[in-house]
């Protein structure tokens, strides 16, 4: 079964004022020239070559700014990622009256998706000083935008434009990236610049952090455990199976040694990696041993 990739589509888009929050989308056509000069990997973009009314301004790619020729001022240009069944995606524009005759402005990209969200949605009025920080109430069933602190009212449309140019393949939004969850089955220990997963350590580790802290009584004890093993080992040279048992009993008498010192988990994983630990070549019997 084939797998659904979203798709986006690029919006260049530019800060209105220095001080302001308020970013202007490029119209398609700007987009799709710049789109295209960064994609080719060009280091500034005339943008009086796809709209002659922005004939003096210049995009510089390496600043990422749009740079005015005649007063000599700057203003920072993003590239943003909006899906394909957001207005950018599907050729839909949203604009409000200005003070003149037939001067009609564009909302910023983020308030089009949310009013056309809404419109798509069946919904009579919309807030969007709750989605987009701006003190304007947009009411469908006259189509008008209303100031919240004076009241004052101003139409508004729905036109219909150009979509903007597709994004690289499989690109995505950084902040839409799924982070994936570590589980505790799939952390590894390190031991000596390699990864190795803890089939045979995870019971050894888990059965010492649940066991209480020994005191110095019980270090004798375990000294003359260690001896015992040693010397056990010396009778029987050949019981390659013994011998790695006792071995694996020595590994945890020092992890309790280090545990009694300090209760913490990470504590152990760097003894253990401090120790250079290696996992016995049948890994199924040691399991079993355990």
């Amino acid at each position: 079964m084939a797998v659904h990739v979203q798709q986006y589509v690029v919006v260049w888009e530019c800060l209105s004022r220095p001080n302001s929050s308020h970013w202007k989308a490029y119209s398609p056509a700007v987009s799709q020239i710049l789109e295209k000069a960064y994609q080719n990997k060009l280091t500034q973009v005339l943008l009086g070559d796809a709209d002659p009314s922005l004939s003096r301004f210049r995009i510089s790619l390496t600043s990422m700014t749009q740079i005015c020729e005649v007063r000599e001022e700057a203003s920072p240009v993003r590239r943003m990622l909006y899906p394909r069944s957001s207005t950018a995606g599907q050729g839909i524009r949203w604009d409000w009256l200005g003070d003149r005759f037939s001067e009609w402005n564009e909302y910023s990209m983020e308030a089009q998706v949310a009013i056309e969200k809404a419109w798509s949605s069946g919904l009579q009025t919309l807030d969007l000083s709750k989605t987009c920080c701006v003190p304007y109430i947009i009411n469908y069933c006259n189509l008008t935008q209303v100031r919240k602190d004076t009241g004052f009212v101003r139409s508004i449309r729905r036109v219909q434009q150009a979509t903007y140019p597709a994004a690289l393949k499989h690109e995505v939004p950084l902040e839409t990236v799924p982070q994936p969850a570590v589980k505790p089955e799939q952390e590894t220990v390190k031991s000596s610049g390699s990864s190795v997963k803890p089939n045979w350590l995870s019971n050894m580790i888990m059965n010492v952090v649940k066991s209480p802290s020994k005191g110095s009584g019980d270090q004798k004890s375990q000294k003359l455990g260690r001896n015992s093993a040693e010397q056990s080992s010396d009778d029987c040279p050949q019981d390659s199976s013994s011998n790695r048992k006792r071995k694996e009993s020595r590994i945890a008498l020092r992890v309790e040694r280090r545990m009694s010192r300090s209760s913490s988990l990470d504590t152990v994983s760097t003894c253990l990696s401090q120790d250079s630990i290696k996992p016995p070549q049948n890994s199924a019997r040691s399991t079993n041993a355990y």
